[in-house]
């Protein structure tokens, strides 16, 4: 039985019974308990695959809903021996899970670019329409394209490309990525690699404000991509060439996952000049070569390829070698968010002062049951309630009509500048958010088209709450101004009431959950719909919801 944050499926009922009625009628009751069931002891967003679940056996008269207690109880003592799958394979186990539902294609990928097979029993139950799991184009091809089902849509490929940076991994994948490939992918999420020419006569034509529309066609500027991401950039652009579309769908894969908001923006992908951006980089970095251009690896570089023609000298080798720690991903990139968030928590009750040594913790972390996970304590948890609070007040409409905001990384500033005005602590499980994250200094702006609704809003007295802004601060501050507002008008809170609510509080790099106890659903929010689940977030790149439950510790 395969159960995921958007369905239930079970790939084989054994049913045994003497009226071929009755058979019938328990299939259709246990069809009905397993879409109702809770299926406690397991993390938010897990997705669980049961390998054997006996139910016993089941009266005639037995109804769902006491058929759904059953599934639930035997889930809960089957969820104390489940096995995390994110770290490493666990074949003879009978219960595992993965932290999300992104995280089977991430492991897949993985594990096939480094060389191992998947013949466990869960990846037949995941993939059963695949006749066999090998690092191939087609193999390559279903994970990109049906990641893409997952919550976190078209964000999904981006991810994976991310976690495939490693050296030797992003060697054998470009190796598999043909121009077809590329095209279907771009075509799939609704984008054209061809480049719209933009006439002067046509902007003259737009009204006043389209001074935006003219500036959205202009190249994107550098982004400030990790030395990891650069590389990659930099490889798949000397493999293909300038022009592929196999460059072109690979960084803007990677702007995405700087970036999120742009994958609102469909024009954004034409506005991609890799040839600016290497430059850019090449005067700031003394070397972006990649790990793989040696002479051993030659046999790894795509043929054809501009790296393919000679090697490189010993000196140029010694260069590469001294910035090649540089280069590499931060961490493992098969470790699971959630498991790292966890055993963070973990350390913390047993103690901050603690040494622990780093392989004995990851060890003790694989092997933790998800009955016994803690999410972390916040003090700010209903800091989440302001990703619902922004987009109804046009978070979305505000960087669509500017699309500036994205390169200053405009929301994630946002959401920074209110966790250091309300104070919230370092080592809050919010601040992750803003994990290895610096501010930039305060820049100027020029036409800024606000959303709509900020006109119309104002003060008790009549006075407009919005103004005219000159600078990005004075964007966060019109934001912040106008949140408060909404909440003393129609909740009667302030801003900071709001943010500070205790709870625990999941935040990963695809996910942020927060889990509050059940006694502080507070009517003024649920008056407005403001503690609804606001899903996937496309501008933060996350899937956001609210669970409570009567202790507000555990998952389950």
């Amino acid at each position: 039985m395969i159960v995921d944050h958007g369905e239930r499926r079970i790939h084989s009922l054994k049913l045994r019974g003497g009226d071929d009625a009755l058979l019938l009628r328990a299939r259709y009751r246990l069809e009905e308990a397993f879409r109702t069931a809770t299926l406690p002891g397991l993390p938010p967003n897990a997705q669980v695959l049961i390998r054997r679940l006996d139910l016993g056996s089941i009266r005639a008269d037995v109804s769902a809903s006491s058929l759904a207690e059953i599934i639930s109880d035997r889930v809960r003592s089957l969820a104390a021996s489940s096995v995390c799958l994110d770290y490493q394979p666990h074949p003879g186990a009978d219960v595992v899970w993965f932290s999300d539902p992104l995280q089977p294609y991430v492991v897949l990928l993985t594990r096939l670019l480094d060389g191992k097979p998947a013949i466990e029993w869960y990846w037949r139950s995941l993939f059963h329409h695949r006749q066999s799991l090998t690092l191939s184009s087609a193999a390559i091809e279903m994970l990109l394209t049906e990641s893409a089902g997952t919550p976190l849509k078209g964000l999904a490929p981006a991810w994976l490309l991310q976690h495939a940076l490693a050296p030797q991994r992003l060697t054998r994948l470009c190796s598999l990525i043909t121009p077809m490939l590329a095209m279907r992918m771009l075509h799939g999420q609704g984008l054209s690699p061809v480049e719209v020419q933009w006439k002067r006569s046509d902007h003259q034509a737009q009204p006043p404000d389209s001074a935006i529309a003219i500036r959205a066609t202009q190249p994107i500027a550098p982004p400030n991509f990790s030395l990891a991401q650069r590389r990659a950039v930099q490889y798949a652009a000397a493999c293909w060439g300038m022009e592929d579309a196999r460059t072109l769908w690979f960084a803007w894969n990677v702007l995405l996952m700087h970036q999120p908001g742009y994958l609102e923006r469909k024009e954004s992908l034409q506005r991609i000049d890799v040839a600016r951006w290497l430059a850019s980089w090449s005067a700031d970095e003394r070397d972006l070569s990649p790990r793989v251009w040696n002479d051993e690896r030659k046999d790894q570089i795509p043929p054809g390829s501009p790296l393919s023609k000679g090697g490189m000298t010993d000196k140029k080798r010694s260069e590469v070698a001294e910035h090649e720690q540089a280069f590499l991903p931060l961490h493992e990139p098969t470790s699971s968010p959630l498991s790292q968030i966890v055993a963070r928590g973990n350390l913390s009750e047993r103690g901050r002062d603690s040494v622990v040594d780093r392989d004995a913790q990851q060890t003790e972390t694989k092997h933790t049951p998800a009955s016994e996970m803690v999410a972390p304590f916040s003090q700010h948890a209903g800091f989440a309630f302001v990703i619902p609070l922004l987009q109804r007040l046009g978070m979305s409409e505000l960087l669509l009509r500017n699309d500036v905001l994205l390169e200053f990384d405009f929301p994630r500033r946002l959401l920074w500048t209110m966790a250091e005005r309300f104070a919230v602590a370092e080592d809050d499980p919010v601040r992750q958010l803003f994990e290895a994250w610096e501010p930039g200094a305060d820049s100027m702006l020029e036409n800024v088209c606000l959303p709509e609704l900020w006109p119309r809003m104002t003060t008790l007295f009549g006075r407009p709450l919005s103004h005219h802004p000159t600078a990005l601060r004075d964007v966060i501050n019109t934001t912040q101004l106008m949140a408060a507002a909404y909440l003393r008008r129609f909740c009667g809170i302030s801003l900071r009431t709001l943010l500070q609510r205790p709870g625990r509080v999941l935040l990963t790099p695809t996910h942020w959950d927060v889990i509050f106890d059940i006694n502080q659903t507070d009517l003024r929010l649920r008056r407005v719909a403001l503690d609804t689940n606001p899903e996937w977030v496309p501008w933060l790149g996350k899937v956001v919801q609210f669970h409570y439950d009567s202790e507000g510790q555990r998952y389950g």
